[in-house]
């Protein structure tokens, strides 16, 4: 069941601050996408929120992480009632808390919100310090979640009130609503709270929410008119929805029929466009990994810059499915990166690369996973080792037809070599004095071994 919620926008002056201007153009119903949710977060419940990865939407039992095109839909261990996301820079995911407390809404919610913290893109685990509000919001049981560009805004009755993601810095920036005027009503979600997109045309704020089944308003704070309304066919019983300028698209929520599709419990998106200059540093361009053998899996990165990129941290999943880091590897201004994970498990591994950057923002990679798909071989016979000129290599049970690669212990590949026989000879004349791998492997097997070069 849903809730119609009137409010009332009383004219009130908003000087100007620094802040990047974003507002939306168009919300359309072109090139929709939609998955039904029921199975990873049971009924609907209210809450949702986007990344340049992910989308999140909170039901009954748990709240689900959702690829964009919905391909790839998880169950988090968490239930988010607070919601917010930053939607400029690198995003971000949060939870509102009251004195560490997570917030919910509706009859047995409300409370102060005194801390938001950033939650983990993919296991939605809180992460690093919580940010503490510069003055602690008394909030009721019913109230409005605008995720903005670096900033989010709160609807609470008679008050508007302005966060800042990074600074927790809070502000009033009215404190004349009312809600008599059901020209500027919204639809409440079952937790008893609506979600929407804040926006600033470079003077004033705004909030877009849904208004009913058919339309979505923008209703300028400053002087309580409608800045713009957005006709559908038919929302269904939509109530919370949030915008991406990574992707230009809009993602929302509703349970039984909508003009988008779907029959129960569905999440989707459609195209949007929207009017600003907002900064959106999509930081990763490719991330894919690949088993190099047995033990060892190779990952892959590139970046669209790495100046402002203090370091790389490699993340790998374990058996709780929580991530943890295994590796480092520092900006080198090149923009593609590797690194080896020598401890690869015998059947499938999980990774992602987290980029932090010299502002101590933090954004990742999609999640890859490598799958060990090789048969274990003894290992080869090389001589002389160590070696000055050439190495002899006996090959063995591998068998002929096979690529040979010669390796550093940065995982690069310095030298390559087809082998059509159970013998090989390689000239390693030219390497500098070290350690090197050797790996040779067909379609089907894999063998490795070790040479110290003179």
């Amino acid at each position: 069941m849903k809730y119609i919620y009137s409010l009332l926008f009383i004219g009130f002056g908003i000087s100007a601050v620094a802040q990047n201007t974003f507002y939306l153009s168009s919300l359309t119903n072109t090139a929709p996408a939609i998955s039904d949710h029921y199975a990873i977060t049971n009924d609907d419940r209210g809450g949702i929120a986007v990344t340049q990865n992910n989308v999140y939407y909170t039901g009954d039992s748990a709240t689900g992480v959702f690829s964009l095109n919905f391909a790839n839909k998880v169950k988090s261990a968490y239930l988010w009632d607070g919601l917010v996301c930053n939607i400029s820079g690198n995003g971000g995911v949060y939870q509102l808390f009251d004195n560490g407390v997570p917030m919910q809404f509706g009859i047995n919610g409300g409370g102060n919100l005194t801390e938001i913290k950033k939650l983990d893109p993919i296991t939605l685990a809180p992460t690093g310090a919580p940010v503490t509000l510069s003055t602690p919001l008394s909030l009721n049981s019913f109230i409005g979640i605008f995720s903005g560009t670096g900033y989010f805004l709160i609807q609470d009755g008679s008050n508007v009130y302005k966060v800042d993601f990074a600074t927790g810095v809070s502000s009033l920036l009215t404190s004349s609503f009312n809600d008599s005027d059901p020209a500027l009503a919204r639809n409440l979600c079952e937790n008893g709270a609506s979600w929407g997109v804040a926006e600033y045309n470079g003077s004033t704020y705004s909030i877009s929410y849904v208004k009913n089944s058919t339309t979505i308003i923008s209703v300028n704070v400053a002087n309580s008119t409608i800045r713009q309304s957005f006709s559908f066919v038919n929302l269904g019983d939509m109530c919370s929805f949030v915008a991406s300028p990574w992707t230009n698209k809009w993602y929302f929520h509703y349970e039984g029929n909508a003009q988008f599709g779907g029959t129960d419990e569905t999440v989707g998106s459609a195209d949007m466009t929207y009017t600003g200059s907002v900064p959106l540093n999509v930081g990763f361009v490719e991330f894919t990994g690949a088993q190099m053998n047995i033990n060892s899996a190779k990952l892959n990165w590139k970046v669209e810059k790495d100046g402002n990129i203090k370091t790389f941290i490699i993340e790998k999943m374990n058996a709780h499915n929580e991530f943890y880091a295994i590796g480092e590897v520092k900006p080198n201004g090149t923009f593609y990166y590797s690194f080896i994970d020598n401890q690869a498990t015998d059947s499938k591994n999980y990774y992602r690369v987290k980029a932090i950057e010299n502002s101590g923002d933090e954004f990742y990679t999609t999640v890859v996973s490598t799958t060990n798909g090789f048969k274990p071989v003894r290992d080869i016979t090389i001589t002389p080792n160590p070696a000055l000129d050439n190495i002899n290599i006996y090959l063995g049970a591998v068998g002929s037809n096979c690529q040979l690669e010669v390796i550093n212990n940065m995982g690069q590949i310095l030298l390559t070599q087809t082998i059509e026989k159970d013998y090989a000879s390689v000239n390693i004349q030219n390497l500098p004095t070290g350690l090197y791998h050797v790996r040779i492997h067909s379609d089907e097997y894999v063998a490795n071994g070790k040479f110290n070069k003179k």
